[in-house]
């Protein structure tokens, strides 16, 4: 009797198909390349792009879309590395993404070998959990504890190297292996009834009260009708961050809209899994307000502002626990004042910024304008379209589009997405693949001329897998929001100094020429009216197309956002 061989690609192929595995996100490598093969052998599709951050962006946005883990597969050294910036950013997002990385022959360490370098000690900064497995037969004990590790109530990161000899040379009798089984959780934490009854009371006797849901309160979900249920039970102003538009519920009134805009003047605030960080999240919350802190991480609470109650649980378990005990108490809310002159204030101060901003007929065009006739496209004849924002400043003109005039937002999930908190411009040129991946939906990018550099080559891994992309470009030539913080911070220097992108004689880089690399669709556009028949025209090619606007820089232009960023982040 001859056992069968099985190498290390082949048990970790099973293992992520047994873990439910869908696709991976990589650039080829010889370290890793068997993995492939052995992956599309169990319908696991591999999905490669030009950089491997880009790959590792893929990967966490496939996550924050689906609430499922994402892969990432790095070849060894430099892959590896490139793979960084997002990894850190999925690990201050609490992002449940596993990243496998090659290296050099275990029988080779510390020869030097081709791109042998110890990035397993990096990754332990980066990561929730990081090992190097150096024997085949292990595989499936240190795989199983990275899915466990990236999985568990608080998501995170996590990495795992496999030398070259371990995953495609050596190979191990199969029946010698023994597979971990049932190695995650498989029940849900909740709230204990004594604070869940401390939590229903502080809603019930709010006047002003507000919910927020944030980054997180996606993964492993399994009530997405519990904060619909309880904004609408209590009539409570309630927002969603950016990587959750269209998962609990749909946009279409106020009531799911001004959650954002309540919470600096309510007087009680629950957060699911919403973070108090200093860059954004602590300008929602109003210092006087009681503070309900749910979330599955528990170094969140108490973060930058005391909670009054801090619960570590599932956030929509818990939300439905306290609903179910409001129930008990109260009579359901049909109206809501307060929601009334919440309204009222939120469309009146839009109402000027669409008078100055984004209904501007200025030439060059404002920057807002582009959000303006790009939301009357969307919310029209781009209805089965996702939205994928990056950028910096035309990103903050986008924001409040996003927040108020975005309409029907859940008519499917994760219509609008923007999903990064560690701030990578064009980062979302690889959040685009794992978006797409996730939904199998077409996605219109909109970007600055600045973030759309950053990974240019990604525009070659949507046309290759028959992507259909229409990146829409605000291009003022310059990185505008890091010139604004120096305009308003120190306006007698030269402010375009590192700032300014065009050519040397001062023209503008000719973006929608890109289209004919792979025979896609470009047009450059000057007037608002043009915008939209240009849309129109990308989408009928049928190809992955590039929109080049050009819009003007100037003082009087910087986004509300920017100003903020400024005044909280710089000063």
């Amino acid at each position: 009797f001859i056992m069968a061989k099985v190498d290390g690609a082949m048990i970790t192929a099973k293992m992520l198909k047994d873990a439910g595995v869908e696709c991976i996100f990589t650039l080829s490598g010889g370290h890793i390349y068997r993995l492939f093969q052995e992956c599309e052998k169990l319908g696991i599709r591999v999905l490669d792009t030009k950089h491997e951050g880009a790959a590792a962006y893929a990967a966490m946005s496939y996550a924050q879309a689906t609430g499922k883990m994402g892969v990432v597969v790095a070849t060894a050294g430099p892959g590896v590395t490139n793979t960084l910036t997002a990894i850190v950013d999925s690990n201050l997002y609490d992002v449940p993404v596993l990243l496998i990385g090659g290296s050099g022959s275990a029988k080779q360490e510390l020869t030097e070998t081709l791109q042998d370098f110890d990035v397993t000690s990096i990754y332990k900064q980066a990561t929730k959990w990081a090992k190097r497995c150096m024997y085949t037969n292990r595989i499936p004990d240190f795989l199983s504890t990275a899915i466990r590790a990236c999985t568990t109530i608080q998501p995170a990161p996590v990495y795992l190297e496999i030398p070259l000899d371990v995953l495609e040379v050596e190979q191990v009798d199969e029946e010698s292996l023994v597979y971990p089984a049932n190695y995650t959780m498989n029940t849900r934490i909740a709230a204990d009834p004594k604070t869940v009854e401390a939590i229903a009371d502080m809603l019930i006797s709010a006047e002003k009260p507000a919910m927020l849901i944030g980054e997180g309160a996606q993964y492993f979900a399994e009530d997405m009708t519990a904060f619909k249920d309880l904004a609408e039970y209590l009539q409570i102003p309630t927002s969603v961050t950016l990587t959750n538009k269209g998962k609990f519920f749909k946009e279409d009134k106020d009531l799911f809209k001004m959650g954002a805009f309540a919470s600096p003047k309510a007087d009680v605030i629950i957060g699911f899994n919403f973070k108090a960080d200093m860059e954004s999240g602590l300008s929602f919350i109003n210092p006087e307000a009681k503070w309900i802190n749910v979330t599955t991480n528990a170094m969140d609470i108490g973060m930058n502002r005391s909670a009054d109650i801090g619960v570590l649980g599932y956030s929509d378990l818990v939300a439905r626990q306290v609903l179910d005990c409001i129930k008990t108490k109260v009579e359901k809310k049909e109206n809501s004042v307060w929601l009334d002159q919440v309204s009222k204030e939120t469309w009146e101060a839009m109402a000027e910024l669409d008078k100055t901003s984004f209904e501007s007929d200025r030439m060059p065009m404002h920057p807002a304008r582009i959000a303006k006739e790009f939301f009357d496209w969307f919310n029209t004849d781009g209805k089965e379209w996702i939205h994928n924002a990056d950028g910096g400043d035309c990103l903050e003109w986008i924001r409040p589009y996003i927040s108020l005039k975005l309409d029907d937002a859940g008519s499917f999930p994760n219509r609008f997405f923007h999903g990064t908190k560690f701030g990578c411009i064009g980062s979302q040129m690889g959040a685009v693949l794992g978006l797409w991946a996730a939904t199998g939906k077409p996605i219109v990018h909109t970007t600055g001329d600045g973030s759309f550099g950053q990974y240019v080559g990604e525009l070659l891994t949507y046309a290759k897998h028959g992507m259909q992309v229409i990146t829409i470009i605000s291009n003022n030539q310059k990185y505008a929001m890091i010139k604004g913080f120096g305009s308003i911070a120190s306006p007698n220097e030269n402010n375009d100094c590192g700032q300014d992108i065009s050519l040397p004689d001062g023209s503008p880089f000719s973006y929608e020429k890109y289209a004919a690399v792979w025979g896609g669709y470009g047009e450059h556009v000057e007037d608002p009216k043009d915008i939209i028949p240009a849309i129109n025209r990308a989408v009928d090619s049928g190809k992955c197309a590039i929109i080049d606007v050009k819009v003007i820089e100037s003082l009087d232009t910087y986004s509300p956002g920017t100003v903020e960023c400024f005044n909280t982040v710089v000063v």
